[in-house]
């Protein structure tokens, strides 16, 4: 019988350690643990409030804004908001095994890789060199997890990947936050095996700029991801889960 996605979340959230994630960043950035509660409380509200500013369409600018303080806390405060809307995504992973060399490429704070690591999988994530990077080293190492952090200059950055080595590619609400999504996913794709998973995510969850996009987005992503006969693709919008 299939997991329920109750089930799922509740494995994902006790996998990866959620209940210190308010320790670990208090730890993390040397500060309270009462600071650290107010810092995360705060940092989506502050994070769309520097999206509004910047300027959309400038890889420079976007690398910024999520390469700061704000965007990693803003990451590790909605991890905690995994559910029926992100179902799809669990469902994914639950159909990857022990021995799968999967690559997430805008991995965020980390949750998703920590939980496939602990199942087995060869795990590299792919995030903005800076502060993004040194969490993910700090907090794998933390728990014992050999997971491989690459680290890119800019946001839609696809140099220097294997071609056909992973099992399996993730890019959970990615492609509408950067200026080349297409041509991005194009490039990734080429870094998954012949009958290889890819699995792609999107969904605003800064502001209405970036549902809006997604919308738009989708109908090209899925023709790109489910359309290649080369590689199992799935492509879907946060809210449209089972």
């Amino acid at each position: 019988m299939p997991k329920t996605v109750e089930k799922l979340k509740e494995e994902l959230l006790k996998g990866t350690h959620f209940e210190n994630r308010t320790a670990d960043v208090a730890e993390f950035l040397g500060i309270t643990l009462e600071e650290a509660k107010s810092r995360l409380g705060a940092a989506q509200k502050k994070l769309v409030e520097n999206w509004k500013k910047v300027n959309k369409k400038d890889p420079k600018a976007l690398t910024g804004l999520y390469n700061s303080e704000t965007f990693l806390l803003t990451r590790i405060y909605l991890d905690k908001r995994v559910g029926p809307c992100k179902a799809e995504m669990l469902y994914f992973m639950e159909t990857l095994k022990k021995g799968d060399k999967v690559i997430e490429y805008g991995c965020g704070a980390g949750q998703n890789a920590m939980f496939l690591a602990e199942k087995g999988c060869k795990v590299t994530v792919v995030e903005i060199e800076g502060i993004m990077t040194k969490w993910l080293k700090w907090w794998f190492k933390k728990y014992g997890h050999d997971v491989k952090v690459k680290g890119v200059k800019r946001v839609d950055e696809a140099a220097g990947f294997q071609s056909k080595y992973y099992d399996a590619l993730m890019m959970i609400a990615i492609l509408e936050h950067v200026p080349r999504p297409i041509w991005l996913a194009n490039k990734l794709i080429k870094a998954v095996k012949k009958n290889g998973k890819v699995f792609a995510l999107l969904g605003g969850f800064q502001a209405k700029g970036h549902l809006r996009r997604s919308i738009r987005l989708m109908p090209q992503v899925k023709k790109i991801i489910e359309g290649k006969k080369d590689v199992k693709g799935q492509a879907c919008m946060i809210g449209k889960g089972r």
